[in-house]
């Protein structure tokens, strides 16, 4: 009988130093995970940039002038 109180003191223990590891894991990969979320936010920005960019200036011209373009009425 008290080898199995034994036993299940050990297997307590080793559950609450599993559980300490698993939080201390989880809080060491927190800050990678934001990271690369941030590295993908910014890459994304970047190509957002570029696109308005290429499609901003010939959409201004043609919201300036308001004459009818070629085939419109």
């Amino acid at each position: 009988m008290e080898e199995t109180g034994f036993k299940h003191d050990r297997m307590k223990e080793a559950v609450r130093r599993l559980g300490e590891r698993l939080r201390e894991v989880k809080a060491q990969e927190e800050p990678a995970r934001r990271r690369a979320a941030y590295e993908a936010a910014l890459t994304e920005r970047d190509e957002l940039a570029l696109e308005l960019a290429r499609v901003y200036p010939p959409m201004e011209a043609q919201l300036a002038d308001p004459r009818p373009h070629q085939g419109e009425r």
